[in-house]
């Protein structure tokens, strides 16, 4: 990391070019830089940073004399640098040093009015890029933008690319959406009822028989319907045995 943002001289260690190597600070001269996850730097580089923010100038890897840049510095984070800060994991002179000016750009859940296009912007660049004309129907877009996006954008954007390229279909519908986004389709919604007063033993046999029925119509598969009724696989086989359940194909 050292080398790739302060660049290095010839010989400045094992497998360096002859020539040496300008890195991306210099490259970045009258320019902008931006250090994403700027948390992520160690502590000896953030040193360094800073003085190279503070002086105007960058010294390479294994070199003497300084050069002077004119660089603009944009970081980002999602972590909350002054919690590292007070923790110790974060310098507290580069924190208030890159503290100029702040943008905060909220998550994707506290924004869910631009979900839609988001959706829309991500779905006309992948049907251009794969050359294909899908659509993403009214219920399948009210899913999206009830999910809360642990990932943010970029699970936003990997999963608008993902259907595009695996559905088949024309019309993107909620079923073909993961699980996690419509937790409720495997949910049975049925109630079960009993047609007439027999022993409670053959009543809860009975009960059992229609509800691994249901959930298997619904589900369309044993170990999804042993998901959904919250039981291990090899119990709902063992269940399904004694009350001579067969699955229909």
């Amino acid at each position: 990391m050292e080398s790739e943002l302060f660049g290095y001289e010839a010989g400045a260690f094992t497998g360096a070019i002859t020539k040496g190597k300008p890195g991306m600070i210099e490259l970045a001269d009258s320019g902008t830089l931006f250090l994403d996850e700027i948390s992520e730097l160690a502590l000896d580089l953030q040193v360094k940073l800073l003085r190279v923010i503070q002086d105007q100038e960058v010294t390479r890897l294994g070199g003497t004399s300084s050069r002077k840049i004119d660089v603009r510095f944009v970081a980002a984070t999602n972590s909350n640098l002054l919690e590292m800060v007070k923790d110790r994991q974060f310098r507290a002179d580069l924190y208030y040093r890159l503290y100029v000016v702040r943008i905060d750009v909220p998550p994707l859940r506290e924004r869910k009015e631009a979900i839609p296009s988001f959706i829309r912007h991500f779905l006309t660049k992948f049907c251009t890029e794969y050359q294909l004309k899908k659509e993403l129907s009214t219920d399948s877009v009210q899913l999206l933008c009830r999910y809360s996006w642990p990932g943010n954008v970029r699970e936003l954007k990997n999963l608008i690319e993902n259907l595009v390229v695996m559905v088949n279909d024309d019309i993107i519908l909620p079923k073909h959406l993961p699980d996690e986004i419509d937790p409720d389709r495997n949910r049975i919604s049925d109630i079960v009822f009993l047609s007439k007063m027999v022993p409670l033993r053959q009543a809860v046999s009975e009960v059992e028989k229609q509800l691994i029925q249901l959930s298997l119509t619904e589900c369309g598969s044993i170990r999804k319907a042993a998901r959904v009724l919250d039981v291990a696989h090899s119990t709902l086989l063992r269940k399904m045995n004694q009350l001579d359940i067969v699955v229909q194909k």
